[in-house]
């Protein structure tokens, strides 16, 4: 390793992540480069590297030592975290699952589900948690399009309860190995972790099991991830473990929906906006398709800049496979590197006005000014396969909040968690009005 790298001490970390979690890791690249080092990790937010990490073969077949650590985690062994034969394995047995061409059909799940929650919602005077309704109805359109079960079937509770149980131990300080400033005292408490997980991971696999026995008595499957995974001879362990991994994936697109509407609920302005042009593309058409975005400018636009603004991680590891040279430095191959996402979101160097919500600056500039400084679902090999899903349930949901009602947040300034994995850090009470239909601007009160 270049010895022109700078080196950040954990104690330095994690003052500053304390300070602020969304600024922490933007404020140290400055201060260390844009490259430099942490523990026994190089970090780096600089496009150039970031390009080769992704688009290179060399550095894409092995998984960094961060993912197989969360592999072991019961539940974990999913596609974010396996490589070789069995990444190629679980990808092509679920990628029916992903493909646009199934998505596409997948529109009703999400516009209907869309329309019981803030049906729901527009009814309670003041809801107490964003995050908490957005996982709501985030699980109900993952049910019915991962796991095929509908919410009228009695299996669903029954498995949300046990997926719900056993996330919640995933979400356990104690149990969080996605602590940038993570100690040994930590890294002891994983074994119990790694027990309570497993008991709870265990009732999925019974519940996973009395579910594939019921199809194949009928005679019946679907294109869902526990059918697509027992037609390609997975086992019933490594089904639940998958329906449990993907679940947990699954919340990205929790937060940021909720993101979504957290900064419609900031920025009020971009309702009306958002509204004109879905009434102008959709007409009487009550919800998006996926083929209608690059003609909803404005919501893409919006799209991108929560993408920006809130990545789904913190940091991507990756290894390195070969020695990578830029700029003078050698990172040797086998090293352990973490991309920072967010900070190559927000670096002023990167970014004009880094730091604003401005959906604006997409149609200013349709691209990034600088190649690899915007990768909300990564590029190349590991990019993500359930981009096409995402986007498909932040627009359905974004525009049909923003065509029939006035969103209102009763906190604007809720920091993130300081962990790989964000969060907000506390509850984000709000409240959905209906418009009035007597009018374009009226809401019924």
């Amino acid at each position: 390793m270049s010895n022109t790298l700078k080196v950040l001490g954990v104690g330095e970390a994690r003052r500053y992540l304390a300070q602020d979690p969304a600024t922490a890791w933007v404020t140290l690249a400055q201060k260390y480069g844009k490259t430099f080092r942490y523990r026994n990790l190089t970090l780096t937010c600089d496009p150039e590297p970031v390009q080769t990490l992704l688009m290179r073969k060399t550095h894409t077949r092995r998984r960094s030592r961060i993912h197989r650590l969360f592999r072991h985690m019961p539940g974990m062994a999913g596609p974010l975290f396996t490589e070789g034969e069995m990444w190629k394995r679980q990808l092509h047995a679920l990628m029916p699952v992903f493909h646009r061409e199934h998505i596409v059909t997948c529109d009703h799940v999400i516009a209907d589900a869309t329309d019981a929650f803030t049906d729901a919602a527009a009814n309670v005077e003041r809801c107490p948690d964003l995050f908490s309704s957005v996982s709501e109805l985030g699980s109900r359109i993952a049910f019915e399009i991962g796991y095929g079960l509908t919410p009228d079937q009695p299996q669903a509770p029954e498995l949300r309860h046990a997926l719900e149980s056993w996330k919640s131990e995933t979400e356990r300080s104690r149990s969080r190995l996605d602590d940038f400033c993570i100690d040994t005292r930590k890294m002891l408490t994983i074994p119990w972790s790694c027990l309570v997980m497993s008991r709870r991971l265990a009732r999925v696999r019974r519940i996973i099991s009395t579910i594939i026995q019921d199809r194949r008595a009928r005679g019946v499957h679907g294109v869902n991830w526990i059918d697509c995974l027992h037609l390609a001879d997975f086992g019933t362990n490594a089904i639940a473990c998958m329906a449990a991994h993907l679940f947990w994936v699954y919340d990205a697109v929790n937060f940021i929906v909720t993101c979504g509407i957290y900064e419609l609920g900031r920025n009020p302005i971009w309702i009306d906006a958002l509204r004109v042009e879905s009434c102008a593309v959709l007409g009487s058409r009550s919800a998006p398709a996926l083929d209608d975005l690059p003609r909803l400018i404005c919501l893409s636009n919006f799209m991108k800049e929560v993408l920006r603004r809130y990545p789904g991680s913190m940091g991507i590891a990756r290894q390195s496979g070969s020695t990578l040279s830029y700029h003078g430095l050698q990172i040797p191959g086998g090293s352990e590197i973490l991309i920072l996402l967010h900070a190559l979101h927000h670096h002023p160097d990167h970014w004009d006005a880094a730091n604003a919500f401005d959906p604006d600056r997409w149609r200013r500039h349709p691209e990034p000014r600088i190649p690899y400084s915007f990768i909300p679902f990564l590029e190349g090999a590991r990019q993500c396969i359930g981009r096409r899903l995402a986007e498909l349930q932040f627009i359905t949901i974004i525009s049909a909040l923003v065509r029939n009602y006035t969103v209102e947040i009763f906190k604007d300034d809720v920091r993130l968690t300081p962990y790989m994995v964000p969060r907000f850090a506390e509850a984000i009470p709000f409240r959905l009005r209906r418009r009035s239909t007597g009018g374009d601007d009226g809401v019924q009160e």
